[in-house]
């Protein structure tokens, strides 16, 4: 074990390092999300580590303010296969069922009680609906994670909980793929009193606890807010858990604040298997595996690119024709009366005397193989889906 008074820095450095290493995957799922809510012209701005929406902002030449603003038209096709692909995974739940594999009485009791175990687990933690959200974290960011532990201070003897973790909060060493990691950090932002209630222990609030999370950053691309709201009502809890290894022959376990230890030990009894193999609490999984890669690929990122092609094209097409529309063709001397304007009850006065009469001018068409770019966008979307 590192010294006592090491242990606070010992594995928040770890932590802070694997966060730095990561980075790059977290603007990844940060984007995935915005696309699937339809901000999909979000940008993430490196300086400010945040995402910015560039659809509301001007695109001149030169810095020109004189120029008018760009479409920045959104059909988003990837909600609609991702709610069809969601709908087909959900379609195959999972059915638990556990048999003897001899016709001992003794087995056949302790296969009727683990029976009994999983339908108390499926009906407490309602199983269903923790199956969905996984398949939500699945799709949206490639991974994500199941927790049981046991909360001591739920109900008058504890209590079993079933947590599900996004990837936000779990931390993985660098890839070991194909072999299974060795220990991971589970970082989770907890409400001050939920703290005290759990570890009896008082510990200082963070300004900065919530400033990194999803939901502050969807909530500034949506209304542009400037400022995060003051976390200092809650604290990060770390939790890092560490297999049996020579540094640590019988396992790691350490709950922490950032500045305040609240439990440390060896890996508990319960973490092991009936063989005496140590076990890691949290079951990692993925959507599509990358090899040599420690996060998995969403359903969402392959279709980045195919439905910013096709916002961009209907873009075009939408510029195309609310430049051109409410044209006249006005000859020189006309003797209009007023402006022309583009009120559809407007009534032109002219002179006839001074020439032809105003004229709507006709939009010229688009190029056939613009919309034949359209379908093949859909297209390629449909079959990455698939």
């Amino acid at each position: 074990m590192p010294e006592r008074q090491s242990d606070l820095s010992y594995s928040w450095n770890i932590y802070e390092r694997w966060r730095d290493y990561r980075e790059p995957f977290e603007r990844q799922w940060h984007l995935n999300l915005a696309m699937l809510i339809g901000r999909q012209y979000a940008r993430w701005n490196m300086s400010a580590k945040k995402l910015e929406d560039a659809a509301r902002e001007d695109i001149g030449i030169s810095g020109s303010s004189t120029r008018p603003k760009r479409s920045r038209v959104v059909s988003n096709h990837i909600l609609r296969l991702y709610r069809q692909k969601l709908s087909d995974f959900l379609k195959m739940k999972p059915d638990i069922q556990i048999a003897s594999a001899t016709q001992d009485e003794d087995d056949l009791k302790a296969s009727e009680i683990c029976n009994t175990l999983v339908d108390h687990i499926e009906t407490k933690h309602e199983f269903q609906m923790l199956w969905r959200r996984l398949w939500l974290l699945l799709m949206t960011f490639g991974s994500g994670s199941m927790y049981p532990c046991w909360n001591p201070s739920a109900g008058p003897a504890g209590e079993e909980e079933i947590n599900l973790l996004t990837p936000f909060e779990t931390f993985w060493p660098r890839s070991t793929w194909p072999s299974p990691h060795k220990e991971v950090i589970v970082v989770q932002a907890t409400a001050l009193e939920d703290i005290k209630a759990r570890y009896g222990a008082d510990v200082a609030g963070e300004a900065d606890a919530t400033s990194s999370s999803v939901e502050q950053q969807i909530r500034m691309l949506l209304d542009q807010r400037q400022e995060f709201e003051s976390g200092e009502d809650v604290a990060r809890i770390l939790t890092h858990f560490k297999l049996p290894c020579p540094s640590y022959p019988k396992g790691f376990y350490k709950v922490q604040t950032k500045d305040k230890e609240l439990y440390y030990g060896e890996l508990p009894p319960w973490y092991y298997d009936d063989s005496g193999r140590a076990m890691l609490p949290v079951v990692d999984y993925g959507f599509q595996d990358i090899p040599l890669c420690t996060y998995q690929q969403s359903f969402i990122e392959p279709l980045i690119s195919p439905q910013r092609e096709y916002n961009h094209k209907i873009s075009r097409i939408t510029d195309h024709f609310r430049k051109l529309s409410g044209k006249w063709m006005v000859p020189f001397g006309a003797g209009l009366k007023e402006p022309v304007n583009n009120q559809s009850d407007q009534i032109i006065y002219y002179d006839p005397s001074a020439g032809a009469a105003p004229v709507a001018a006709t939009v010229p068409g688009l190029p056939s193989s613009l919309f034949q770019d359209l379908a093949r966008c859909k297209a390629d979307m449909e079959d990455i889906a698939a």
